[in-house]
């Protein structure tokens, strides 16, 4: 710890007295009663507190340095820690608690313990050092160089502490035997049975069995590696062989189902040719049942002509005899009555020509307009 600077208000004899101090060695001298015991007096109360208590003494500290003229009783004292970390505290020594503040200037005065009796033990939760013990070693008195028989006590545990451990507060000696206590009654020794270290040596004596069955194995896990490569390759392969058939497998269904289009197709056209031919039959037939009909019915076309003419002429002949007799029997018969019958029998005789001759015309032309229509 290295003390930067100082601020005196007003501390016994000294007032508005500010020191500040260079690194190194920093020497204050003075005459007798000049104030240099008040000084180291003043930073034991900036750091701890002025105690009221007398301690064997006429008149405690408090009232010893407290101002007669009712000055400011209070002063400041910057410093810094082995950490580099510096601090300001500002006391009023008729306060039983300071105010502390770090490099920011940020008030830190809660953030350390507070004894209801000494007030904030700032100094002591930083450095670990109470005011017995700064006395002792880094702040002495003229008189008061001789050290009490518990203080020498302290400091020679704390010296061996600090060579031991690199901690002043922390002892070599207890330190052993709180963890060789604790190795017993957590950890145990080789004599217990059913300690943690007793059960982690069964599990390493297990754990050595086991290496050495798995050393057995140690020299054919390559060939295992070397065996699980091969299968993987050729399970690759495999793969690739299985995605291969695959594709041919799709290949030949769709060739299959374009070969069943094709036979269907073929089918289709079978039937439709077979249809084709049958229907070229049918029409054929047609052709040859028309051809048969239409002699058939020319035949009777014919026939029916010849014998129309045969019926026209037997009409004619029947005419020319009507005539005949009509003439004769006006040459002959001279009777008015059978002349006018036997004339009416010309017309009549035309009439019934004219009549049948319409009716086969006729016939004849229905017969014509049947076999079209056929």
């Amino acid at each position: 710890m290295k003390i930067k600077k100082m601020k005196i208000n007003s501390f016994g004899k000294l007032q508005n007295k500010e020191l500040e101090l260079k690194d190194n060695i920093n020497i204050i001298y003075g005459k007798n009663e000049s104030g240099k015991s008040t000084i180291l007096k003043f930073i034991l109360g900036c750091l701890y507190g002025t105690s009221k208590n007398k301690k064997g003494k006429d008149i405690s500290d408090f009232e010893r340095y407290k101002p007669w003229d009712g000055e400011d009783y209070s002063g400041k004292l910057e410093y810094k820690l082995d950490n580099g970390e510096s601090f300001e505290v500002y006391r009023e020594f008729n306060k039983k608690n300071p105010k502390i503040f770090n490099e920011k200037l940020e008030d830190i005065s809660k953030t350390f313990n507070i004894d209801k009796t000494k007030g904030n033990q700032f100094f002591y939760d930083q450095t670990k050092i109470d005011e017995d013990l700064f006395l002792s070693t880094s702040a002495i008195l003229q008189q008061e160089v001789k050290i009490e028989k518990n203080m020498q006590n302290i400091l020679i545990q704390k010296i061996a502490n600090l060579i031991g451990t690199g901690e002043d507060n922390v002892s070599y000696k207890r330190a052993i035997e709180r963890i060789n206590r604790k190795q017993l009654e957590e950890i145990g020794t080789e004599r217990s049975r059913e300690k943690p270290i007793n059960i982690v040596s069964r599990e390493i004596e297990e754990i050595k069995q086991e290496k050495q069955e798995l050393e057995i194995y140690k020299e054919s896990k390559y060939e295992i590696e070397e065996n699980k490569k091969q299968i993987i390759k050729e399970i690759e392969q495999k793969e690739e062989e299985n995605n291969c058939l695959q594709e041919i497998k799709k290949i030949q269904e769709n060739i299959k189902i374009e070969n069943e289009k094709i036979k269907i197709q073929e089918n289709i056209k079978n039937n439709n040719t077979q249809k084709i031919n049958l229907l070229k039959n049918d029409l054929i037939n047609l052709e040859n049942n028309k051809k048969e009909k239409i002699e058939k019915n020319n035949k009777k076309n014919e026939e029916v002509k010849n014998k129309n003419k045969k019926i026209k002429n037997i009409f004619i002949i029947l005419f020319f005899i009507i005539i005949l007799l009509n003439i004769l029997q006006f040459i002959f018969i001279k009777n008015k009555l059978f002349n006018y019958i036997f004339l009416l029998t010309v017309p009549t005789v035309l009439i019934f020509y004219y009549l049948f001759k319409n009716k086969l015309n006729k016939k004849e032309k229905n017969n014509l307009i049947n076999l079209e229509e056929k």
